[in-house]
């Protein structure tokens, strides 16, 4: 189990946008959003990212502009290169943007390229999409 800052809950809403809705008569179903570089992560952040002693992340995490030391509860070990480090709790590699070149210039297309996904995805496109879809009931 693990935490995630503030500036990450947008990324399990580009989750939502992008799971399929089912084809409903005359509402076309969304295009897939593109994420660029941020697709590269499966924990992308701009403030914080912590954890809980017991989870087990499959895939590299990302923080920017915040520094490694934003990231808690990981043990971090930075390789010799310090262009990424790693956690028994990451099945991946950790970066953050105190990090060496090319780390901070990746992760800041990666986090520009996150924005972009998650503004431009159109939202209120999304919205009505969802309150075109027939009602489910419990029954």
């Amino acid at each position: 189990m693990f935490a995630f800052s503030s500036s990450l809950i947008g990324a399990p809403l580009l989750l939502l946008a992008m799971a399929p809705l089912g084809h409903t008569q005359g509402v076309p179903s969304p295009q897939p959003v593109d994420l660029g570089a941020a697709g590269n992560y499966v924990i992308l952040a701009k403030t914080a990212i912590s954890t809980v002693p017991s989870s087990n992340i499959l895939g590299d995490l990302g923080l920017s502009p915040a520094a490694a030391t934003f990231i808690t509860g990981f043990a971090l070990s930075a390789d010799a290169t310090n262009v990424f480090s790693t956690s028994t709790q990451v099945t991946g590699k950790v970066f953050a943007a105190d990090y060496a070149v090319p780390t901070p210039s990746n992760l800041t297309t990666a986090v520009t390229n996150m924005e972009t996904a998650y503004t431009g995805r159109g939202w209120p496109r999304l919205l009505t999409i969802l309150s075109s879809a027939p009602a489910m009931s419990a029954g």
